[in-house]
């Protein structure tokens, strides 16, 4: 059971963490956007700028492209839940939503008073 856990909490990464490896993937297809004039200006030199251009593009695609996929899958860590896999958060949650259901109300009358 607990080699069950671990398998599917294994390859989930922090959110913030995928956030920030999305924006990195966007800049550097903004990044080799940018190359475009330069590499394909046909002047001595483009190829580099071109072999820059597509390499930026593609991992920086690859990367926009996976962490959204992660995301849509939900397949991240939220903040304070590292060790708990998707059923023991929902079974956290409704735990306690069922614990402030019964707890008494603290303005409620006392019998005992009077």
């Amino acid at each position: 059971m607990a080699e069950e856990k671990k398998k599917k909490g294994a390859g989930r990464i922090p959110v913030t963490l995928l956030f920030f490896r999305g924006l990195i993937g966007c800049y550097l297809v903004w990044l080799g956007w940018g190359l475009r004039k330069t590499a394909l200006s046909g002047k001595e030199g483009s190829l580099p700028m071109l072999a820059a251009m597509i390499l930026f593009i593609a991992v920086g695609g690859a990367l926009a492209v996976f962490s959204l996929i992660k995301y849509q899958r939900r397949e991240f860590l939220l903040p304070g839940s590292e060790d708990l896999t998707d059923e023991e958060i929902t079974d956290e949650a409704e735990g306690s939503a069922a614990s402030e259901a019964n707890a008494p109300e603290e303005n409620a009358p006392d019998a005992d008073k009077g």
